[in-house]
Parts: structure tokens; sequence; C-alpha cells
């Protein structure tokens, strides 16, 4: 195993042109021959290791979810959530996503500085995490399906509570004023 290559992306098989070039099955010639990677060849045997960046799989996400229909409001949510995740993890790549990078970009989240209005407030509600643990969520579902990743790194954390706030209504005042 070498540095930063993730046992996960290593599909081992028989080298072009050897006696056990046939040993592999169809469909795994059919997604090696799909695949863009770096092949090392050694001992009649080779390696094919996937090269594809984070953003990289985050387009492909992208363009199957845009094929499969998904509401253009969806897809902006899983653009802005993704931006935002590597702006405040810069150094988030496959090989790291885990638990710690999440609950890094969690806490990042919650001392970030935003406008409201015209004054700045610290951090984000709950709700605005749990959408982006949601969005982000999505993708990570996308990336176990697709043997990229081994397991999905938000599936284990918990989710922060949201407390409902009560309805504001209009008194009758209001409403004639509204009205007048």
């Amino acid at each position: 195993n070498q540095r930063g290559i993730f046992p996960d992306q290593v599909v081992a098989g028989a080298a072009v042109g050897s006696k056990h070039q046939k040993t592999l099955p169809v469909e795994m010639n059919r997604v090696l021959h799909r695949m863009q990677g770096i092949f090392i060849i050694g001992n009649g045997n080779f390696y094919f290791i996937m090269s594809d960046n984070l953003d990289t799989l985050f387009e492909r996400f992208m363009r199957e979810q845009r094929i499969s229909g998904a509401a253009p409001s969806t897809l902006r949510g899983y653009d802005g959530s993704y931006k935002r995740f590597k702006k405040l993890t810069p150094d988030a790549s496959i090989e790291n996503i885990d638990e710690d990078k999440i609950l890094d970009f969690c806490e990042k989240l919650r001392s970030c500085e935003r406008k409201v209005g015209k004054t700045m407030k610290s951090g984000v509600q709950n709700t605005t995490i749990r959408t982006y643990r949601n969005k982000l969520g999505s993708f990570s579902n996308w990336l176990v399906r697709k043997g990229i990743i081994e397991k999905n790194p938000f599936k284990e954390l918990k989710m922060p509570s949201i407390i409902e706030k009560g309805r504001k209504y209009l008194n009758s005042v209001e409403i004639d004023k509204i009205l007048a």
C-alpha cells in the first residue's frame, strides 16, 4: 500500500497480455476501460488507482442528479453546500473524508461570521447545519454506492436538535393597519 493511496481505490487484476488477463470479469474490464487513473504494473499483475479528486466526483454526482430529474432548488442546495464545505475545509479530499473532517466543518459553521440585515452574527442555526449535513450526506451516500468510500461519515453523527419557534400572528390592530 503506497502512501496516499486509499486501499478501496486499488483494483487488482492481470497484466495486459499475460496468460491471466482473461481472468478479469467482463464487467470489470468495462469499468476499467471507462475509468481514468494510474496503472502500476509489477510481477505480472496490475493495480488501477483512481485519480479522481473530490471536485471531479462532485461534478459526476451533480450530473447524475440532473439526469435523474432533481429539482433545480435541490441542485442549488447540493452545489451551495459543497462549495461552503470546500471553502471551510479546503484540505478536504477523497482520502481524508471521515467523521473528524465533518466535525471540523460543523465547528467552523458554528463560528463563522455571517451578515444578517446590517448586523454581523457569529455561527449558523441548527437548521442550517442540518441542511448542510443532509445535502452533503446525499453526496457521501453516492460515494458509498459507487464504491469510492467505505462508509458515509455523516451516518453516525448526531444531528443538531431543532427547537420549533412559535408562529407569530398579526393582531387585529396590525391587520387594520395593513388594510387601511
